[in-house]
């Protein structure tokens, strides 16, 4: 440890993406994955995209991986880089309707923001909109929660 916090934190970085790229394969998407998301929880934006787009090439966790992809996206503020992401998994074959809940909701949320009310997606899956009406709630309790000065699990979108 040299004293200068970032430095130190950039170093200890430097190293474990050595340590990855040494010891993860490239065709080993469910570990690209799983690393995204631990970069996304440390608000590694950057990095965890890349590993997100990393795990795109394999099949097992398309869909999942557009979901992370967009809300990245979502948090950095790119909303329209978002929407175009969303809307890929969207064209995903072989998913059901309950793996595109996330990505339905997301998507609607951007359009929201945009104030594109007409592109919101979910008016052309019926069957989710009682899956959506209740993450929204879920989304929306817990931010009553958190103003409410009840300690809940961090949510970025309303």
């Amino acid at each position: 440890p040299t004293g200068d916090e970032q430095a130190d934190f950039d170093e200890m970085l430097r190293r474990f993406k050595q340590g990855v790229a040494a010891n993860v394969d490239e065709e080993d998407y469910a570990s690209h994955y799983d690393l995204g998301v631990a970069y996304k929880e440390m608000g590694l934006m950057d990095e965890a995209i890349a590993e997100f787009q990393k795990a795109l090439r394999g099949d097992s966790h398309r869909v999942r991986s557009y979901e992370a992809l967009g809300q990245c996206f979502v948090e950095k503020g790119q909303l329209q880089v978002a929407i175009t992401l969303l809307r890929r998994a969207l064209e995903t074959t072989l998913v059901d309707d309950q793996q595109l809940v996330g990505v339905l909701y997301l998507l609607g949320y951007a359009s929201e923001v945009l104030a594109r009310h007409a592109d919101a997606p979910s008016f052309g899956r019926p069957a989710l909109s009682g899956a959506l009406r209740r993450k929204r709630t879920e989304q929306r309790e817990s931010v009553a929660l958190s103003v409410n000065g009840v300690q809940t699990k961090n949510r970025t979108c309303p």
